[in-house]
């Protein structure tokens, strides 16, 4: 788990992700890359999260967009999850879809600091979403633990909010 004692830290941290193309890793919390936020954080995130999604966007990714002023850093986040989207492996999907969840609400409220949110990316997470709902429904980890429909009832659970609260619909 990454722990960080400074902003330069954490800056030091997300510019080494994107500039060694580890930017699924950040994103999924592979690696060097998961993060577990404090006790005392806003956000609680269950220990058995592979990593802390908002943490990650809000903290990580924003800040270094805001401070490095790298006008190419959406685009490569945005190529990143569809990289993530386009896996086979479940766990990864749902991982790309969360951070997308996150991304998609925060564009919503406006306090997103950019926009990757389009209808090229909703339909492919749509597809890819589809496309692995048969492992999705079997995966019986994270969020996904105490549903009878795994990873998928928490897609469903939360595609819902952003349906309702939002008019936002990846299904």
């Amino acid at each position: 788990m990454a722990k960080f004692e400074t902003w330069e830290d954490i800056f030091n941290f997300t510019k080494s992700a994107f500039e060694t193309g580890h930017v699924t890793d950040l994103i999924s919390g592979k690696g060097n890359y998961a993060i577990q936020t404090s006790k005392y954080d806003s956000v609680t995130v269950p220990n058995d999260i592979p990593t802390d999604f908002e943490y990650i966007l809000r903290v990580c990714i924003y800040s270094y967009y805001k401070e490095s002023k790298d006008p190419a850093i959406p685009e490569k986040f945005k190529d990143a999850l569809i990289q993530m989207l386009n896996s086979k492996d479940a766990k990864t999907v749902w991982c790309a879809y969360t951070m997308l969840w996150f991304q998609c609400l925060k564009e919503a409220k406006g306090t997103a600091l950019f926009s990757i949110i389009d209808n090229d990316l909703i339909t492919i997470t749509h597809n890819a979403l589809l496309a692995n709902k048969s492992n999705l429904e079997k995966c019986f980890i994270w969020a996904g633990k105490k549903r009878t429909n795994g990873l998928w009832g928490d897609i469903e659970k939360s595609n819902a909010f952003l349906c309702n609260k939002y008019g936002r619909n990846f299904l």
